[in-house]
């Protein structure tokens, strides 16, 4: 059989002081119950009640308005210049002569000059918007009359029966049951 050879470990430092190793990790048992219901299970515990007003949101808002409110003047501005002109002119705003950058250049073409006059290929019918324009005609029509409102008869029904409900609407059971008590309790 084998001999087992074991290695010593020193735990002696050269001094004479004993070596000592860190502390292994230490675990407790977990806690009984639900953590949703057994106090003391949860890692902080239960959170403690703070009371909180019920208008808050509109509390902030009322304050906030009253804040914005005295930042603003006692009357809107209201500017004296006649008109809807800015405070000043362009010029003096954006300097220069012309201040939105557009340049008037003077046009240069003269034109092409042609040997004969300009004759379309096909040339419109008589009559038609480049020929000379047709003489004036009196309007055909008689002008319009007025008529008196005394003189127009006002509008007459042709029937005698002003209203007529149509056939589904009055055969229906429930307008039968109001119209008719009798026919309630059936």
């Amino acid at each position: 059989m084998p001999t087992m050879n074991f290695r010593q470990i020193k735990r002696k430092l050269p001094d004479g002081s004993v070596y000592t190793e860190p502390r292994n990790f230490l675990t407790n048992p977990p806690k009984k119950g639900e953590a949703a219901s057994t106090p003391g299970v949860l890692i902080g515990g239960y959170p403690e009640h703070q009371a909180d007003p019920y208008n808050r949101k509109d509390q902030l808002a009322r304050e906030q308005a009253k804040r914005d409110k005295a930042k603003m003047q006692e009357q809107p501005f209201k500017s004296m210049v006649y008109g809807e002109k800015p405070f000043f002119d362009d010029k003096s705003t954006y300097g220069g002569e012309n201040p939105k950058g557009r340049v008037k250049r003077p046009s240069t073409y003269a034109g092409i000059q042609h040997d004969r006059a300009f004759i379309p290929p096909n040339p419109m019918r008589e009559g038609s918007t480049l020929a000379p324009f047709p003489e004036h005609m009196p309007e055909p029509y008689d002008p319009a009359i007025k008529k008196d409102n005394r003189e127009i008869v006002p509008w007459k029904t042709t029937y005698k029966e002003r209203t007529k409900p149509s056939v589904s609407v009055s055969s229906m059971v429930v307008n039968l049951r109001t119209e008719y008590p009798s026919l309630r309790h059936r």
